[in-house]
């Protein structure tokens, strides 16, 4: 199994897959099925909006290097903590949220820049 690293390492060398309208913050963490944990290491893309029709220039690859992507939409205090990083914002525990942590390995889009914890 890969570890969060190794896939922070894919992440990093290729940004330019990850570099869609859209796309927040990208980071390794675990692929979400049919609302359930999966168990599989993947690439979290955390999306302002997701859409269910995009033109195929538009659309994140399903997997990078055989890690799975897992497109999510952020949540209100995402979108405000990644458009004013410089802003703390109250941090929830992960079950009120219904999201997890941040990993540490968070990285801001287009820039590719990790996120300060």
């Amino acid at each position: 199994m890969l570890t969060r690293e190794q896939i922070d390492e894919t992440i990093a060398s290729n940004l330019d897959k990850l570099r869609k309208l859209g796309v927040l913050t990208v980071r390794p963490g675990y692929e979400i099925a049919g609302g359930k944990l999966t168990g599989r290491r993947a690439i979290i893309a955390t999306v302002y909006a997701k859409k269910a029709v995009l033109p195929a220039g538009e659309r994140l690859p399903e997997s990078i290097e055989g890690v799975p992507v897992d497109v999510r939409e952020a949540g209100t205090s995402r979108r405000h903590r990644t458009h004013a990083p410089g802003v703390r914002t109250r941090r929830f525990p992960m079950s009120l949220l219904g999201q997890q942590p941040d990993s540490g390995l968070e990285r801001e889009m287009p820039s590719g820049r990790l996120l300060s914890a």
